[in-house]
């Protein structure tokens, strides 16, 4: 079963990590929240949440890490040398390492920027070490990472993260030629064009994949009524469809 840790900082931004982890959970994947210090953590807004586990200086049971935003919450991730160390046994193993808005700053530190594509808040940009290309649109993935421009994205971000797990994941069970694509196919819809990307595999329970459809509607649906997210759409044509 694939596995993801969503790493929970003093002063995590609470709308990118509890949108992350309810997303994983609503498609049924394994998610657990690790506090980085303490199992309590405290938001950026100061929103408390109790933790499943606590950082104990590795990652190994993971196949994913999720690093969510915050600027107390990243510069915190930031300067825990443990949690460094830590993502660069990560992604020696090939495993997904992940970070929206402010987070990226965390890889940069861990110097595994250097070769990659990205995204990050605009102004987090400046704080970033070894930074490798940086581009304004709101999802990028290149190889083993993925990344999120901004907390009013937080719904495509876990989303993509759903798309990196269920290409990667392998299922040995056999399966109706005919029930799946071998690669990532992209479905556009006229309204949410790339938005409404999905990935198609062997390893895709049909069950995951009509929920997170069914999920993935609602949320946009409930973007394009509300006056407040009416630009999430219109901006996010410039998500960039899952590549390895």
């Amino acid at each position: 079963m694939v596995r993801v840790a969503v790493i929970v900082a003093p002063g995590y931004e609470e709308g990118e990590t509890l949108t992350i982890v309810d997303v994983l959970r609503r498609a049924e994947v394994a998610c657990d929240m690790v506090g980085l210090d303490a199992r309590e953590v405290a938001g950026a807004h100061d929103a408390a949440v109790r933790c499943d586990t606590v950082f104990d200086g590795s990652l190994d049971a993971y196949d994913m890490v999720v690093l969510p935003g915050g600027y107390g919450g990243s510069a915190a991730m930031r300067d825990n040398e443990g949690l460094i160390a830590a993502l660069k046994q990560t992604d020696a193993a090939g495993k997904w390492i992940c970070a929206i808005c402010a987070a990226p700053e965390v890889i940069g530190r861990a110097n595994l920027l250097a070769n990659k594509t990205f995204t990050c808040y605009p102004t987090v940009l400046e704080r970033v070490e070894n930074p490798g290309a940086w581009v304004d649109r709101v999802i990028v993935r290149d190889g083993n990472m993925v990344f999120g421009q901004g907390p009013a994205v937080a719904y495509a971000f876990s989303f993509a993260l759903l798309d990196a797990l269920h290409q990667r994941d392998k299922d040995p069970r056999p399966r109706d030629k005919g029930a799946h694509h071998n690669g990532p196919c992209q479905r556009e819809s006229p309204r949410f064009r790339t938005l409404s990307t999905c990935t198609r595999s062997p390893s895709l329970c049909p069950t995951v994949a009509r929920r997170a459809r069914r999920f993935r509607l609602w949320t946009f649906s409930c973007a394009r009524a509300s006056r407040a997210t009416a630009s999430i759409p219109a901006r996010a044509r410039g998500y960039v469809p899952c590549r390895a």
